[in-house]
């Protein structure tokens, strides 16, 4: 009986569309062969369209009523049927089909992990599991320095603890915070394909430095080899052009050497790693189960493929460089310093009766 009435509501269904309708009631079988299929569907599914729940309870039968002799049912002709109720049974039909299946509410759009990501108090496990920042390799590939921060193998691979990597997380958001609000710099890098609109944004957020092109090797040990050949250009109208005599008239420039580091791929940039290593500079990074955790000194263990796990994690630290900013600001006017921009650069003022 379900397979009849589901081959029924599907021959009905068929008969609600424009052209295909209009081509049936031309055709006098086939409208004759819809027509009994509309009357068997509504004998199988009832008069439930228009009818309320009162109604259906009024017309249940009565014990005696069930008892008495059923009266012969007249079978009405299909061609009796005019247009108008054809028409009227097809717009009944289309309703009641409207209010079957599911409609999504709210949707996954990768825009909101960069334009507003979630402070390191607001993350939970959810969050990271929707990211797929549990995910990890194959055992094959994996590292036993890793070992503790893996919760177990699933389907080939190995699963990483969430909760492992939530206090890690926030562990490494608070480095930030510090860094930033004592007046650090921090260099944000991201060297792999579809991570640039993240290290952009996430160095913008917390007045830092990015890269997210191959890394120079020499950059932090050797810049005045490296960066030395480097002329200095001016933005004049948006356009990088030089002028004549700019940079005789400049200081030496002085090169920027960050106070903390974040690799959002540390895999691929061994050779920074390495430079940071040996001028003592602290990093930051995500470590998947493939690589050392060693090799990185605020290890985040966590998926290193997936884009909307990096997006997720290197929000969370922005946040938490936004609120080192903040504090900056905060701890400047308790202090008793206030900046106001005048022509040629920013000036600082004391307060009166401060120190």
């Amino acid at each position: 009986m379900s397979v009849s009435r589901s081959f029924a509501r599907v021959i009905a269904r068929s008969a609600n569309c424009g052209p295909a309708a209009r081509w049936i009631s031309n055709t006098p079988a086939l409208r004759q062969s819809t027509v009994n299929v509309m009357d068997q569907l509504d004998m199988l599914t009832g008069s439930e369209f228009d009818k309320p729940a009162d109604a259906a309870t009024a017309s249940a039968p009565t014990p005696e009523a069930s008892a008495a002799p059923e009266a012969p049912q007249t079978v009405e002709d299909p061609n009796s049927y005019t247009e108008m109720e054809l028409r009227e049974r097809r717009e009944r039909m289309a309703k009641y089909w409207k209010t079957l299946g599911a409609t999504p509410e709210s949707a996954y759009k990768p825009a909101n992990d960069l334009n507003h990501p979630p402070t390191s108090k607001d993350v939970t496990l959810s969050l990271l599991l929707a990211a797929q920042a549990h995910l990890g390799h194959t055992p094959a590939l994996w590292n036993p320095l890793t070992q503790p921060y893996i919760m177990g193998i699933r389907d080939g691979i190995h699963i990483i603890s969430l909760d492992v990597t939530l206090a890690h997380l926030r562990r490494a958001a608070a480095v930030v915070e510090g860094v930033v609000r004592n007046e650090g710099i921090i260099l944000v890098v991201g060297t792999r394909k579809g991570q640039k609109q993240t290290v952009v944004s996430t160095a913008g957020r917390m007045g830092g430095y990015h890269v997210f092109g191959r890394w120079v090797p020499g950059t932090i040990t050797n810049p005045e080899q490296v960066l030395g050949g480097g002329k200095l250009r001016a933005d004049v109208e948006n356009k990088s052009d030089e002028i004549r005599d700019f940079a005789a008239k400049q200081p030496h420039p002085r090169f920027v050497r960050p106070d903390l580091v974040i690799v959002l791929n540390p895999l691929e940039n061994a050779i920074l790693l390495a430079e940071t290593k040996r001028q003592n500079i602290p990093t930051v990074g995500i470590v998947d189960t493939d690589m050392d955790p060693t090799q990185v000194t605020y290890a985040i263990p966590a998926n290193d493929d997936s884009l909307r796990s990096v997006q997720l994690i290197a929000g969370v630290l922005a946040r938490a460089g936004e609120q080192g900013l903040k504090l900056k600001k905060q701890d400047e006017l308790k202090a008793g310093r206030r900046q106001y921009q005048i022509e040629g650069g920013a000036r600082q003022e004391r307060l009166p009766g401060r120190r």
